[in-house]
């Protein structure tokens, strides 16, 4: 059990040195890494088209689904699974 306790403590040792070590040898400044991340971000993020999906009411139960239909005066889409998704069987 000592054994493995110190070899935890030597390795994170080793890690927290070495990433002082490479922090200090290259300093990136912050607001490179925020324009960076922004960039990254505003790329990934999907646009308003891609976001349909969120438009349509999902509940969790009949009744919520029912009351929410009469509420909008929509009909009422049930899905269940029980099948094969993969193959067209749902």
């Amino acid at each position: 059990m000592f054994c493995r306790q110190l070899g935890v403590l030597v390795a994170c040792c080793w890690v927290m040195t070495g990433h002082v070590a490479v922090t200090a040898q290259s300093p990136i400044a912050d607001s490179y890494r925020v324009k960076w991340v922004d960039r990254r971000v505003a790329q990934i993020r999907p646009k308003p088209a891609d976001k349909g999906f969120e438009a349509v009411g999902w509940v969790s139960t009949l009744r919520q689904a029912f009351d929410l239909g009469r509420e909008h005066q929509r009909p009422v889409f049930v899905f269940t699974y029980s099948g094969h998704i993969d193959q067209g069987r749902c």
